[in-house]
């Protein structure tokens, strides 16, 4: 795909410019709001696994039937049998490449990046394609998470009139929530049902009540501490950023209110700074990690199975707790598990920026909760 294949929008926006005027980057308006995160960074990551391979799991949390009575010199079998399980891996390969053509550009948008036609090896140091390579890699990461989360092999775009196609944003293996949300089906204590989901629009879906979204959190949290799995130091809370800044929200407020009379407002606890934000977050002293679930869905425009342009037909507030070591990224190598390369093609006069990942996320147990 040639990147100059998209850049209508910018250079209609900036054909205005000329060399008299100095324009430069900083006079550019970004809409980042957070930085990007990396699935490899906030999960642990296994190497050397291949598609198909079965990882071992021990659970001797409930194994109280072996080593019975006996008579005799001869000791009985054991029978640990029950104490093994077997998950099996998939992997598949996301990339893509951008090739950019310095010639493409308009004079105009050169002047704007003050480069030139040179057409060689060196504009790979060029202002213009350094910028060109930090989006590609920011959306490398972006790509990462969509298909560690919400991977599904079956995800499909649906065609008027026309048979479905595998929707190829994510349908190549099953990710952290597809995962959950099929081990919750066969067993509801995994699950606490969030009733927005089931709302006929997008609108009615959001949860504008910081109380509300605390309540899941606690019914969730209930249903873990009951568990034998459960370990405060090494369990964790995932939350869409939304469902976040509504949480933090209301946290906030109620650090504004009397203790003695929760009508009562607190005139320096309101001017003063806000005591919660999403950043550092804890809540029942579990870490909170804050994800861009919505982004991940919307990325598949077209697809039947996430966001078809109206509303979710998934679910639009997902609520993840969930043992730290029961969240893995399974990859072959450490070169496969995140490829990169920058390159000039001296046939086509084109510089080529590639990228790719193979692996795959895996929840191999039972050791988690979520809400949808």
């Amino acid at each position: 795909m040639a990147f100059t294949s998209n850049l209508g929008t910018l250079l209609n926006a900036l054909n205005g410019l000329n060399e008299a005027e100095k324009f430069t980057l900083a006079n550019g308006i970004f809409l980042s709001k957070f930085g990007d995160v990396n699935v490899k960074e906030i999960h642990p990551t296994l190497g050397e696994v291949r598609k198909g391979n079965k990882i071992p799991i021990l659970n001797d949390d409930g194994n109280f039937g072996g080593f019975p009575t006996f008579d005799g010199c001869a000791l009985p079998s054991c029978n640990i049998s029950s104490v093994f399980s077997e998950y099996q891996w998939c992997l598949h390969e996301i990339g893509c490449e951008v090739t950019v053509c310095m010639k493409d550009l308009e004079p105009k948008f050169q002047a704007f990046w003050n480069t030139y036609r040179k057409m060689n090896e060196g504009d790979i140091e060029d202002a213009f394609v350094q910028f060109i390579i930090t989006i590609f890699q920011s959306s490398h990461l972006k790509g990462e998470l969509r298909h560690a989360y919400f991977g599904d092999t079956s995800a499909e775009i649906v065609i008027p009139e026309e048979a479905p196609i595998p929707d190829k944003l994510f349908s190549g293996c099953d990710g952290f929530v597809t995962q959950m949300a099929a081990k919750a089906t066969s067993n509801p204590d995994l699950k606490v049902a969030i009733s927005q989901n089931s709302e006929p629009t997008v609108a009615l879906q959001t949860i504008s009540d910081g109380s509300v979204i605390y309540a899941y959190l606690n019914a969730m949290y209930l249903k873990a501490v009951a568990k034998p799995w459960f370990n405060a130091t090494n369990a964790h809370f995932e939350l869409s950023r939304e469902n976040a800044n509504v949480l933090v929200g209301w946290l906030n407020t109620l650090a504004d209110k009397s203790g003695v009379n929760c009508e009562c407002i607190l005139p320096n606890n309101v001017v003063s700074a806000r005591q919660f934000t999403t950043k550092g977050l804890r809540i029942f002293g579990l870490e909170v990690k804050v994800l861009d679930f919505e982004g991940m869905m919307k990325a598949g425009g077209n697809s039947s199975w996430y966001y078809n342009g109206t509303k979710f037909t998934y679910y639009k507030n997902i609520i993840i707790l969930a043992e730290n070591t029961n969240m893995l990224v399974g990859y072959e190598n450490s070169e496969s598990l995140s490829s990169f390369n920058v390159g000039y093609d001296e046939r086509k006069r084109e510089i080529f920026i590639q990228g790719s990942s193979l692996f795959g996320a895996g929840v191999p147990t039972e050791n988690f909760v979520i809400a949808c």
